[in-house]
């Protein structure tokens, strides 16, 4: 990824785009969200090699979500 090509997407916006939509009923709806799509980005990151490229897809994100939501039920 480079800044200079526009190829990149920051970790804000990251959390964003992968947090769940919940009802915005206030300032926490929004913090637990976002708390689940951190978790899910921290288990997207472990399940790679920390010497290999990750190639970003949604389904690898899908997996990395499955993966910490069947520790959290």
């Amino acid at each position: 990824m480079s800044k200079s090509l526009k190829n990149f997407v920051t970790i804000q916006q990251f959390l964003l785009d992968y947090s769940p939509h919940a009802p915005a009923s206030g300032a926490d709806a929004g913090a637990v969200s976002t708390t689940q799509a951190a978790d899910s980005f921290r288990w997207y990151c472990l399940l790679h090699k920390y010497s290999a490229p990750i190639d970003h897809s949604d389904s690898q994100m899908a997996e990395a979500a499955s993966v910490s939501g069947r520790l959290y039920d």
